[in-house]
């Protein structure tokens, strides 16, 4: 690319954000500045900028440059690569009217090597039933009296497409903690709750998927500041971005990022080990007729 071939935004915004941000951090940790890498290139050092903010669009053969450059694996350049194709398309999520924050969810998780999910309140929503989804959409929709809300149906169908990714051809691995609370609360009937326990054991039984429970019992922990997960792109640290529900935002500063992942480690640090949640699971199945009503 020259510099006159300076190209207008198109595609995926988040996805240029994030394939710029991974291209800066490999030079960085290389040491080289904009101007040094742009020399070893044939680019200006505001074409190396423009990449690296994601104002231009991302080729593969962009890549293809940092790949030889830094003379990086296998995955990490398939992985950016894949980045680069998908950051100049629209993915099904396009046709349907969502919020721009649930595409982006998408695009992070059909491009994580690694997901970690800590949902302390609900089940996770790549492991809900459909019915358990059902009952969450059309509980959240009538206590927060949207001004636009989705129709049922559609919103039922983009999560559903959503989940997906954990069940497909190379899907990535998924490693989840949920509260105890998420199992203790009532969604729907007992006989969604049982139904939705017993789709838990079975997904956790899938290769790329650990499931861990944080009970009660484990004391204070630092997920009190509520759901979170953090989407690994690549083995490189750093290689990754941190999604906070409560306000809906991405995260992709080293700082940051590291700081979500080591919470991710304490929150495992206090689960039961992933034999003992699923008995715990098991066992929550024999006390389904206590949901929705206090432990005695």
């Amino acid at each position: 690319m020259t510099e006159e071939q300076d190209e207008r935004p198109a595609g995926v915004p988040f996805l240029r954000h994030l394939l710029g941000g991974r291209l800066r951090r490999i030079r960085e940790r290389h040491k080289l500045s904009r101007e040094q890498l742009g020399d070893a290139l044939g680019l200006s050092a505001a074409i190396v900028r423009r990449l690296e903010t994601g104002r231009n669009i991302i080729k593969v053969h962009d890549v293809n440059s940092w790949v030889a450059e830094f003379n990086l694996d296998q995955a990490t350049a398939d992985s950016l690569r894949a980045m680069a194709r998908e950051s100049k398309e629209h993915g099904w999520w396009s046709a349907l009217d969502v919020h721009p924050s649930f595409g982006a969810l998408v695009e992070a998780e059909r491009l994580s090597r690694l997901i970690k999910n800590w949902e302390p309140n609900i089940i996770p929503g790549l492991l809900q039933t459909a019915a358990y989804t059902e009952a969450v959409i059309a509980s959240a929709r009538f206590r927060w009296k949207e001004d636009t809300p989705l129709p049922l149906d559609i919103a039922l169908e983009r999560a559903e497409l959503r989940k997906q990714v954990l069940f497909g051809e190379n899907p990535p691995k998924a490693w989840c903690i949920l509260g105890e609370a998420a199992l203790r609360m009532l969604i729907g009937d007992a006989a969604l709750m049982r139904a939705q326990v017993e789709h838990l054991i079975e997904v956790c039984a899938l290769d790329n998927i650990t499931l861990q429970v944080l009970t009660d019992s484990s004391g204070y922990h630092v997920g009190t500041t509520g759901p979170f997960a953090v989407y690994q792109f690549s083995d490189l640290p750093g290689d990754g971005v941190a999604y906070v529900e409560q306000d809906l935002t991405f995260k992709d500063q080293p700082a940051k990022l590291a700081r979500h992942s080591r919470q991710f480690e304490l929150l495992m640090s206090q689960a039961l080990d992933p034999q003992a949640s699923r008995s715990y699971l098991q066992e929550t199945l024999t006390k389904g007729a206590s949901w929705g009503q206090p432990r005695g």
